[in-house]
């Protein structure tokens, strides 16, 4: 998380590794808070994506996908 200048509360980043689009191409799973996406339940994507002010709407592999930038 990354330390904000106003005490709220820090938003959680998607993680990847420094390789990750060579990584994601072998199966590797980009993360939220130390989860694998596809661990996360709907309302928690969706929560991700609207704090990065992206679209919310779709079924839960598409949010995977928006979310991973995909």
């Amino acid at each position: 998380r990354r330390a904000g200048t106003g005490g709220g509360v820090a938003s959680p980043e998607v993680r990847r590794s420094s390789s990750a689009a060579a990584k994601m191409a072998d199966g590797e799973e980009v993360t939220l808070d130390g989860r694998p996406l596809h661990l996360l339940r709907v309302a928690d994507l969706k929560a991700a994506l609207e704090r990065r002010g992206l679209a919310k709407s779709g079924q839960k592999s598409a949010l995977v996908k928006r979310l991973r930038g995909v």
